[in-house]
């Protein structure tokens, strides 16, 4: 059994039978809102001492580029734990609906 998940997806838990090689969905969470509006990208921003740092930054299709959306950034990097996608459907509701965008920084560094 395995779980999948992404910023658009609510966790599913499904099945895989190696034997007969089938793949069985045992059960889906509700989705909370409508991902079909928004698109995700796996960028990079550059630092000041040329270090680069990976981010998904999630938001609206039609989103322009001109500053004037509302981005929330969230990053973590101590311990070496990497932050995988992962649905948020109240982050989506809430936040994403109302035509923002989502900013997860892939951080790297020691606590």
């Amino acid at each position: 059994m395995f779980t999948v998940s992404d910023y658009f997806t609510p966790t599913s838990l499904w099945y895989f039978d190696a034997a007969s090689k089938q793949l069985e969905a045992l059960k889906t969470a509700p989705a909370a809102f409508d991902g079909s509006r928004h698109v995700v990208e796996q960028l990079e921003a550059t630092s000041r001492d040329g270090t680069r740092i990976p981010y998904f930054l999630v938001r609206p299709k039609n989103a322009r580029f001109d500053g004037a959306i509302l981005t929330l950034l969230y990053g973590y990097g101590g311990l070496q734990i990497p932050l995988l996608p992962f649905y948020a459907g109240p982050m989506g509701r809430l936040w994403l609906e109302q035509g923002n965008a989502y900013l997860v920084a892939n951080l790297r560094g020691k606590t």
